[in-house]
């Protein structure tokens, strides 16, 4: 990429920040990451949003001496949740590429350099999903990693049957991001998927990318699993709130469940059969870890 495209093409890397002490180690191996893309420091800005509120300006220190290798800046968004927490970020960015990441991503470093090079090839309501590579703690990797290895964040299967892109890693243009509104900021969880389901009405043209690659730290405990979903169920159900065509999607599990069993009677509040099969999914994805191999890519 030659050094006129780098100015022209300046990015604004969104991360949300929860619960720094616990995560600290993450967010500076993130951090690092950025620090050795192969595009110049010039091209891209970070902004690390605090979604903390009792954390506010306990954790800048951390990050001085990564202002002398990234354009960094430290933003505070008081109301919780980390859509509320990208909006800030999306507002306050000034590239004209918005890049939303998770804080305990780490990036292959031509990561960001493919991702602009994708959207130069693309038109103004292109999106880039990139390839999510998860990791354990350890090498060897315990049932419940070896679960969300398999069946989270799958990059493809999002884009391709869900129809959505997941913010652990999008790129977009900001005026096109513009035109589809922000992320609805009162979802805890699922709001990447409503943002999908708007951006599809704005005639969004969503795109894969192996190359557009990142790391993601997946949870290793059983309770994580749980809260995650139970986030995950609640998310949905609020989605059905906010747009009741969501019930006729094909991969909705509540409209999967119905034309499964066929018949219309079936556990007739959305919320609820989606919780049954949330429960059904969860214990056969964690029975087949526990005993079987990981390694399906995504």
């Amino acid at each position: 990429m030659n050094h006129k495209a780098q100015e022209i093409l300046l990015a604004s890397i969104v991360i949300p920040i929860h619960n720094f002490w616990q995560r600290s180690w993450m967010v500076q191996d993130c951090l690092i990451a950025l620090s050795q893309q192969t595009v110049s420091r010039a091209s891209f800005e970070v902004l690390l949003v605090n979604n903390s509120p009792f954390e506010k300006n306990q954790w800048e220190d951390r990050f001085e001496g990564f202002k002398n290798k990234l354009n960094l800046k430290i933003l505070h968004e008081p109301q919780l949740g980390s859509y509320a927490a990208r909006n800030l970020g999306a507002r306050l960015a000034q590239g004209k590429i918005l890049v939303f990441i998770d804080s305990d991503c780490i990036p292959d470093s031509d990561w960001l350099e493919n991702g602009i090079a994708n959207l130069c090839n693309g038109n103004k309501n292109t999106i880039i999903g990139g390839r999510i590579k998860k990791l354990g703690r350890t090498a060897k990797l315990n049932c419940v990693e070896r679960h969300e290895k398999l069946f989270t964040l799958n990059q493809r299967r999002n884009i391709y049957s869900g129809g959505f892109v997941a913010t652990a890693n999008l790129m977009v243009l900001r005026d096109f991001f513009g035109e589809v509104g922000p992320f609805n900021q009162n979802l805890v969880a699922s709001g990447d998927v409503e943002w999908g389901f708007r951006a599809q009405q704005k005639g969004a043209n969503l795109i894969y990318s192996n190359k557009v690659c990142i790391f993601h730290r997946v949870v290793s405990s059983f309770p994580d699993v749980i809260r995650r979903y139970r986030r995950k169920a609640g998310g949905h159900h609020a989605i059905r709130k906010v747009d009741a065509r969501a019930l006729i999607r094909k991969n909705y599990p509540g409209y999967q469940a119905r034309r499964l069993f066929g018949f219309k009677g079936f556990l007739s509040n959305p919320e609820i059969r989606l919780n049954y099969f949330l429960r059904i999914v969860q214990k056969c994805e964690l029975l087949f870890c526990t005993f079987g191999k990981s390694g399906l890519p995504g």
